[in-house]
């Protein structure tokens, strides 16, 4: 009889959401995540404008894709997934859409297999 069983996960999938405050420097680390993010959307709260936030992934190496207004890749947004988190920066050149002093961004960090 042929037994079939599933690859063991070399980490359960976990899923991490929380808020952090910008602080407009040029970077921001954001600690106490738990885990090294596979996946990252991070959302400026009580933002009217049409500003829809922005993602990364291991895989995209130093860009973060904006998930409105074509999905443009920028660096300097979300500059790693880190051991704990993530570190953020002040999106130069453009206006710091993830680091803004003041500003509260929401963020899900996804951790896969």
């Amino acid at each position: 009889m042929l037994k079939i069983s599933q690859p063991p996960y070399i980490h359960p999938p976990t899923i991490k959401t929380g808020t952090y405050t910008g602080n407009g420097n040029a970077t921001q680390a954001i600690t106490g995540v738990g885990f090294v993010p596979t996946a990252l959307f991070i959302f400026k709260m009580a933002d009217a404008s049409n500003w829809g936030g922005y993602v990364k992934t291991t895989e995209m190496g130093a860009y973060a894709r904006q998930i409105y207004n074509n999905g443009r890749y920028k660096v300097d947004h979300i500059i790693s997934l880190d051991a704990d988190g993530f570190t953020v920066g002040d999106s130069t050149p453009f206006s710091n859409q993830v680091n803004e002093n003041g500003a509260v961004y929401a963020y899900i960090a996804l951790r896969g297999i």
